[in-house]
């Protein structure tokens, strides 16, 4: 299935909306509890060619979203992203690519999001930090 296609199919079906971005690359946001299910459907549409290049939190507007880019050869990249509200835990994407625990791992510690699904993380890079969730805007 073309990038363009699943796009369409993922906005249809989770109530999704498609938003502009730099160059070639697909944009989706969509609701938290929708995140896992629009995953998933990539997965399974793009299958072997779908590679997860980055998931990681960031901050839009001073509202924080939970990020992830899939990269298609021959046909681009889709970046899917989900508002986190404060208390919201997100489903891990570590059963489909086992490599997204480590950038789960780094948001759990420096943003304080929680993940459903995902290993049980031991802090390893802020140890004996200060202050809690060190990128979180309070």
């Amino acid at each position: 299935m073309k990038i363009e296609d699943l796009v369409k199919k993922i906005c249809a079906e989770m109530n999704a909306k498609q938003e502009d971005c730099i160059g070639a690359r697909k944009c989706i946001n969509l609701s938290a509890n929708h995140f896992l299910s629009a995953m998933e459907l990539v997965h399974h549409e793009l299958g072997a060619d779908a590679r997860l290049i980055f998931a990681t939190a960031s901050y839009l507007d001073n509202v924080l979203y939970w990020m992830a880019e899939i990269y298609c050869a021959n046909q681009g990249s889709i970046s899917v992203r989900a508002k986190v509200d404060a208390g919201t835990a997100m489903p891990s994407l570590s059963t489909l690519w086992p490599h997204a625990d480590w950038q789960e791992r780094e948001a759990q510690e420096l943003f304080g999001i929680q993940f459903v699904g995902a290993n049980d993380f031991e802090p390893f890079l802020v140890r004996n930090a200060r202050v809690q969730f060190p990128h979180r805007r309070q």
